[in-house]
This record gives C-alpha cells, structure tokens and sequence, in this order.
C-alpha cells in the first residue's frame, strides 16, 4: 500500500511541527503547549543557573572568610623572634696625623697618607668588630686584605688580639662609644712618606642575647708600608681585644687576689711583628 503523501503545511507553523494523528485544531493546541512547556524548561534553567550562582556566591564568601581569619591573625601576631639589629656603620670619632720629617712639604702627603690608611682601617673594623654577622661566623677573609702576604697568614692566627670576631657568639648589638686614630707619617727629606704608624683604640657597649651587658675593648699599633703602589699592614707591634662582662656588687667583696666569680673576659694579645 502506498502511503498518502504528506499534507500542507498549515499556515502559520514556522517549525512544521505537528502532533500525529490529530486534527488541525489540535495540532494547534499541541504547538501551543509545547511552546509552552519550551518557555517554562527555560526559565527552570535560568532559576537553576541563578540558583548555582548564588550557591557558588555565597560558598566562595564562606571560604574567603574561612581562608581571611587566620591570615588577619597571623599579620597581627608578633613575630616569635626578635629581629637583627643593622651592623652599625664604623668611624673614628677622633682622627689625629703626626709628621715625623723636617720636610715642610711633606705634610700635605702625610695627610694624604692618613687619609687612606683611615679608610683601610675602617673597612677592616668594620667587617671585624661591627658586622653582626662576624659575631657568630668569624672575621670574613676579605677583612684581611689590608695585611701584606707575608704576615696575612699570621694576622689571621693573631684574629683574637686584632678583632672581635666571634668571641661572644651571644652578642645581639653592639655600639661603638669611643674610636680614635693617630697615624704617625715618616717623611724623607723630599716629603714623601717612607712608613706610618697607626695608633688605635676602640671602646664599645654591647649587649648579650640574655640581655647582660659587656664592654668591648681594641687597642692596636699598625705599621703601615707602601707595597705594590699600596699601603699595608706590614707589622703589629701591639694588640689586643677584650670583651669583659660587668662584675656583680651582690655579696660580700671577693678576698683580694682572688677572682671575681662573676666576671669574664677574654683579653688576648698577639705577639709584636715588626
């Protein structure tokens, strides 16, 4: 049997959907309860969307909050640990030259001379004595650059006479109180400097981790000569660093002779180089 062929489309049915098996009119119904539920499976879904998104909302509020809190606590926390103390800059606060010659013409390079000798000195202090980082790791060895080669291993041996170093691993900061340098210049006939003596003295206060206080003591003879169109340490006369805590006035007076039971101090002294 042949099957019928299909009908017109009726008008007014862009889709050209109909229900099978019913008449015209209620094909038109159909259209219109499927339009219908079309409407109405959208509008599920933008409710549902919506629905999520505020779901979505509020569970990233909830969790932003959980993830704030702490953090909020934890800025407004101390931290546990003190922190380091900058290394203090190192100067002389007294600086004083010495011309030994009868050559008038012979100050202006002696003053020259001080001058660079001063700023030798600066650096090796300031790595050896003022660097917190030296307090627990020793002198670096760039420190001693300003020695010649030939006495540079001996100076290093001598580093408990001619530095801080690490004597007092405990030290948290240390302020230098008093400097002073006084460079001794030989000039020959010509005025021009031949040797230089440098004199220095260093006194500091410093306090440990337990916060007791100490006293840090330096005092050095330096003789400079020119090497290689440098100067350099080419000899130590004298040395010696000390770092010494205060003795208690509790108690009674120790006996005369007898040690102090609360005082220590580490006090050093290199043996003379010329």
């Amino acid at each position: 049997m042949r099957s019928a062929p299909p009908a017109d489309r009726p008008a007014g049915d862009p889709d050209g959907v109909t229900l099978s098996g019913q008449p015209e009119g209620h094909a038109e119904a159909g259209r219109t309860v499927r339009h219908a539920g079309r409407r109405r499976a959208r509008v599920r879904v933008l409710v549902g969307v919506a629905v999520l998104a505020l779901a979505g909302g509020a569970l990233g509020f909830a969790l932003t909050r959980h993830h704030a809190g702490p953090s909020t606590i934890a800025h407004g926390s101390p931290s546990p640990r003190s922190p380091v103390p900058p290394a203090e800059p190192f100067t002389f606060t007294s600086t004083k030259t010495d011309v030994i010659g009868v050559s008038a013409a012979g100050k202006a390079s002696a003053v020259q001379l001080a001058t660079t000798i001063q700023a030798s000195l600066v650096s090796f202090y300031q790595q050896a004595f003022a660097t917190p980082s030296t307090w627990t790791r020793g002198v670096p060895a760039s420190a001693w650059s300003v020695f010649s080669p030939a006495i540079r291993a001996q100076a290093e041996r001598d580093s408990t006479s001619l530095a801080l170093g690490a004597q007092a691993p405990d030290l948290l900061r240390m302020h230098v109180t008093d400097s002073t340098l006084t460079v001794h210049v030989l000039v020959d006939a010509s005025g021009h400097p031949v040797s230089a003596l440098a004199d220095v003295t260093v006194q500091a206060t410093g306090s440990l981790k337990d916060g007791e206080i100490v006293s840090v003591t330096n005092s050095a003879s330096l003789l400079f000569r020119r090497l290689d169109q440098a100067w350099v340490i080419t000899g130590y006369p004298a040395a010696n660093t000390s770092v010494t805590a205060p003795t208690p006035t509790l108690g009674p007076s120790p006996t005369s002779g007898s040690p102090s039971p609360g005082s220590a101090s580490t006090t050093p002294s290199a043996s003379p180089t010329s």
